[in-house]
Formats: structure tokens, sequence, C-alpha cells
């Protein structure tokens, strides 16, 4: 095999591994399959050749223990495929982000920042129908080292409240489910006036939706806007500036996506901060249903709540 072909070869790996990437609707994410495209026909063989390897190897690392971690969650996932974090996520290139499932919920969680890129959930009917007794139960995640996880005293007269990313109000259906949306994984640091009143009441509609629709796909997580980033607590927990919610629908292929300001607001406030999905995903560099295509408008999901 001449060196032209081994370096062929070596693409078409990286090409091969970058499938599901090369899939995603990124609205401007640039993918690794678009980094090499760009970069690579002005590279010489010799530089390339052993940094190629080790990123593929890298990669191949990377996506096994991604998918493997993953495996007992694929039902949460739109067509089992979990939301991907694109290359410039706010998360320098030696941070191994931890995926952590839970029995109704999963999280793809950062441990510098102290929170989840995002938390995602499938919703169904059936599931709201029962009811658990709420107990509030705040707890550094016992599957997180404790310098990796938040804890209950880093939010201690910070101001915030622990708001939940996967909402404990979707999980009645199961005690021990319960119990676990209240691991500080799951938790971001939240303006009381947004996590009491609009946002809850936004979580509510979404239930109401969920009832109306049978089966919703939902993900929630933190924005960081700009570089002046509060943190709270002796563990440093990241501030987001926004929040956002992004919701499909598959009986419609409908795509909802909101993005507030981590400020007071009220449920009337909301259809201001309906945004593009584009938006969201350009703003956390999470794509995050990769094989859903041809969806309909934010918009037009927002007005067929009662449309069957």
């Amino acid at each position: 095999m001449t060196k032209s072909d081994e370096l062929s070869k070596l693409k078409e790996d990286q090409k091969t591994l970058s499938g599901r990437a090369r899939a995603w609707d990124c609205n401007g994410i640039e993918t690794e399959a678009q980094w090499w495209e760009r970069n690579a026909p002005q590279a010489k063989w010799t530089d390339l050749l052993v940094p190629l390897v080790i990123v593929a190897v890298l990669f191949i690392v990377g996506i096994t223990q991604s998918f493997a971690a993953s495996s007992n969650c694929k039902h949460l996932f739109v067509d089992g495929a979990m939301p991907l974090i694109a290359k410039g996520a706010t998360r320098p290139d030696d941070i191994q982000s931890k995926f952590l499932c839970r029995k109704l919920y999963a999280v793809e969680y950062n441990p510098v920042r102290k929170t989840s890129y995002w938390s995602a959930q499938k919703l169904e009917a059936s599931m709201l129908t029962m009811s658990s007794k709420r107990v509030d139960a705040f707890k550094s995640d016992p599957d997180l080292l404790p310098s990796e996880s938040a804890h209950p005293s880093d939010y201690v007269r910070s101001g915030y409240d622990k708001g939940h990313l996967a909402p404990v109000g979707d999980m009645h259906s199961d005690s021990s489910a319960m119990l676990e949306s209240f691991y500080m994984s799951n938790m971001i640091p939240q303006v009381p006036g947004n996590n009491r009143d609009g946002w809850s009441n936004f979580e509510d509609w979404v239930r109401e939706m969920t009832q109306a629709r049978g089966t919703l796909y939902v993900i929630t997580g933190p924005v960081y806007i700009g570089n002046d980033i509060q943190v709270i607590g002796d563990g440093n927990v990241w501030v987001p500036t926004h929040i956002y919610k992004v919701i499909y629908d598959p009986k419609a292929n409908a795509v909802l996506s909101v993005m507030v300001p981590n400020k007071p607001f009220t449920l009337r406030d909301l259809p201001k901060y309906v945004v593009p999905v584009a938006r969201v995903q350009n703003a956390t560099k999470v794509v995050f249903f990769p094989w859903v295509k041809g969806y309909k408008s934010s918009k037009e999901m927002w007005t067929s709540k009662s449309s069957n």
C-alpha cells in the first residue's frame, strides 16, 4: 500500500467513525468530518499521519465508551441516538464528560462546570398519571467523585435555587426515579423567580402537552453566553446565563425549542423565548436529535397542543 493509499484509508476510517456526525443538521456547527474536509487538503501526509492515527484511536475509544455508557438509556433518545456535542463546545479538550444513565432520564455531565450539558427524557402520558409523594432529597451524585460532583452546600446562601433539568414532577410514576432526580448532576443554579414561576409553569405545560400527544422527547440544559460566567460555592458551580428546553413530538415530527434568560419570567412571557432550534444548537454546540430531519417549525408545534 502506498503512502497515498494509507492516507486515503485513514481518511475513510475517520469518515466512517464520523458517520453519525456527518448526518447532523448542524446549522453552522462544525463536525469532525467537516473539519477534516476543510483542513486535510492543505496538509502534508508526513505532517498528518501520526496525529491522525492518534485522533482516530481516541475517537474510536470515545465513541465506544459513549455508546457503551448509553446502551441502557437508548429508549430515552429519538431513534436511540443520544445528543452529540460538537467541536467548539465550552469544554477544554482534556475534559472528559460523564454520561450518567438513570431510570427515567440521562445526562451528560461536565465535571469542571459542575453542571450537565443536557438532560434527556422520553415522556409518555401513561407515566404521568401515577402518583408518588415528592420527597426532597438533594444529594451529591454517587456515580461521580466528590471532586467532580456539585454538592448541596455549594448552593447555600448563593441566591440560586437547585433547579432540576429533568423535573421531579415527571418522576411520580417511580419513587426511586424521583430520588435519582435529586442528584446534583441534574441541577443547575437557577434564579428563584425563574425556577418557581415561569419555568415551573412551563414544565406543567410540557406535561399537559404529553397528555395530549402521547409521547414527547425532551432535552433540557444550561446555556453559557459570554466570558463573564458567575460561579457559586466551594465547587465553583457555573451559573447559566440562559436555560433551554427542546421538545420533539414524534407524532407531528415537530420540534419546539425555547431559550430563556436565567431571570424571573412568567408563562405569559414564554412565546417571546421560542426560538429556532438552530439558535439553541449554536449557543450550546449540542446537536439534540441527530437523526431527525424535516421537522416542523417551533411555532407550529406551539399551537398544536390540542391537535391530534
